[in-house]
């Protein structure tokens, strides 16, 4: 692991494996790059894959301001040029990562040779904006513990056959968040719309449903997937936390979408 002060923020990342291309992974809203600690090993050997701790989570400094999508796609964009990473990438992100890799798709094109979107957080409708402002101010002024087992519960599905022990870690990897870096980083997705910028978004996408999902639903993933000018739509056995519940299926899907853009 490796640490970057990129000014606006410190951000802890991983770059492992060789080759001429480049995966970045972007993780989910209370993840951190161990989120992606299971799919890494099954895609290192043919390609760079950089992960790191996005602004506010993980090890990465956290949050005491609102932050938006562009302070998110500028940090990527900086620690690429900061670790020397030129030329196009693909992304692969996971919930809010799956939002931070279509906006940033959107604002850097000639940066982006393709997106894999696991159930990507583009918009909290407007029905449920005031509720889910409510549980951001709950989150902040009460920690997280009140609601770890509600979450997990919604984030892997019961459906699919999990490592009890794997759930358990992932839970409490989830309680080490800083509450006002969650809160503020959930508060960005409540103020954000980025439906409008999807057709802006011009490099191949493969959009990645979860078929248990009760957070994203697959029919929302559709939509997303339907507005964006050059995607494909799956619908892989899991829930909505994919990369941590399936990454076999997970890893498979990234390497088949990257295989057929001809790396």
């Amino acid at each position: 692991m490796a640490f970057e002060d990129l000014g606006s923020t410190a951000l802890r990342y991983e770059m492992v494996g060789e080759g001429p291309d480049t995966l970045v992974l972007l993780h989910e809203l209370g993840g951190g790059l161990e989120s992606w600690e299971a799919v890494v090993p099954l895609l290192r050997s043919r390609m760079r894959i950089l992960r790191y701790d996005m602004r506010g989570a993980g090890l990465s400094e956290k949050l005491r301001a609102p932050v938006d999508f562009v302070d998110m796609s500028d940090d990527l964009a900086r620690l690429l040029a900061r670790i020397g990473v030129d030329g196009p990438v693909f992304l692969a992100g996971c919930a809010v990562g799956g939002g931070i890799a279509l906006d940033f798709a959107a604002r850097a094109p000639e940066r982006v040779r393709g997106v894999i979107a696991m159930a990507p957080a583009v918009s909290v409708s407007a029905d449920r904006r005031e509720d889910a402002l409510a549980f951001a101010a709950a989150i902040e002024a009460d920690g997280l513990r009140p609601w770890v087992r509600t979450a997990v519960e919604r984030a892997f599905a019961a459906e699919v056959e999990t490592d009890p022990v794997a759930i358990a870690a992932y839970a409490a990897r989830w309680l080490g968040n800083d509450a006002r870096s969650y809160a503020e980083t959930y508060r960005m997705l409540i103020r954000s719309d980025l439906d409008w910028r999807l057709g802006d978004v011009r490099c191949p996408v493969l959009a990645i449903a979860g078929a248990h999902d009760v957070v994203r639903p697959a029919e929302l993933v559709r939509a997303t997937a339907a507005a964006l000018p050059h995607a494909e739509y799956r619908v892989l056995a899991s829930g909505h936390f994919m990369p941590v519940q399936s990454p076999a299926l997970v890893a498979d899907a990234i390497g088949a979408f990257i295989s057929a853009q001809g790396v």
